[in-house]
């Protein structure tokens, strides 16, 4: 409300407040990335019209695109199994949704049938972090172990295997705070805070982990930023050709 977004943007901006958050990950505040972002919008949020209708018609373009970039950055940590349908120029595609808590991944399982594509999703910020179960594991170490794992799974041994290493617009403002090559894991970077050999470093990374599992399919590992739709939605036109092309193979059709 706009009587609280004063005094909490006042109380953001003070030198302690930034302290506190450019040491987030060194104190192990358990915090949503997209915090930052709300905070900086919150006079627009605070407006009394805001989001005031659910339809559609009733916004501007401009409107519209700054909507969904809120909703987009409103992200929940998934519990359970989702499954959506989705109609993509006239293409009907069945997504199902995983937590990827350790407590989730028993579920997984049962939905592994009849699966055309797996996307898996880790946050390039991730090296920085610990995972949420315990105080020793590196959330990117267990997540290039999880790759690994779902990747070499009999029950997806036809399925393409894409990989979305996502929140690049924050991973290239951690990484000017937070040197790679100083987590044990990953001491063997020397690509220092350049955005580019930091994400090619990652890249390359998963990309050998799948083809020791995999080592006959081809494999490109996709750096997005989800909040960016201009560039995520190139990312989903070429996942989506590629689902319809080895379908049609599989079904002794050539392209």
């Amino acid at each position: 409300t706009q009587p609280l977004a004063a005094p909490i943007s006042k109380l953001w901006e003070d030198p302690e407040i930034q302290k506190t958050w450019l040491a987030r990950f060194d104190t192990r505040i358990d915090i949503a990335e997209s915090f930052s972002y709300f905070v900086k919008h919150l006079d627009r949020i605070a407006q009394p019209e805001y989001l005031q209708t659910a339809d559609d018609t009733e916004f501007t373009p401009e409107q519209l695109k700054v909507m969904y970039t809120d909703i987009v950055h409103s992200d929940s940590r998934t519990s359970g199994v989702l499954t959506d349908i989705y109609n993509v120029d006239g293409q009907f595609f069945e997504i199902i949704d995983f937590g990827g808590q350790r407590s989730e991944r028993r579920k997984w399982i049962r939905c592994f049938d009849h699966v055309s594509a797996v996307i898996f999703i880790a946050a390039l910020t991730d090296y920085v972090k610990l995972a949420a179960e315990d105080d020793t594991s590196n959330r990117m170490v267990e997540a290039m172990k999880v790759f690994e794992e779902v990747a070499s799974n009999e029950h997806l041994a036809g399925a393409q295997m894409q990989l979305f290493l996502n929140k690049s617009d924050q991973f290239k403002e951690v990484i000017k705070e937070h040197d790679i090559a100083k987590v044990e894991e990953f001491k063997d970077y020397a690509g220092g805070a350049n955005f580019d050999e930091a994400c090619k470093y990652f890249q390359a990374r998963f990309n050998d982990i799948f083809q020791r599992v995999r080592p006959d399919e081809p494999f490109e590992p996709y750096v997005t930023c989800a909040t960016d739709a201009s560039k995520f939605h190139v990312v989903i036109d070429n996942l989506k050709k590629g689902i319809l092309v080895e379908n049609l193979r599989k079904h002794g059709v050539d392209i």
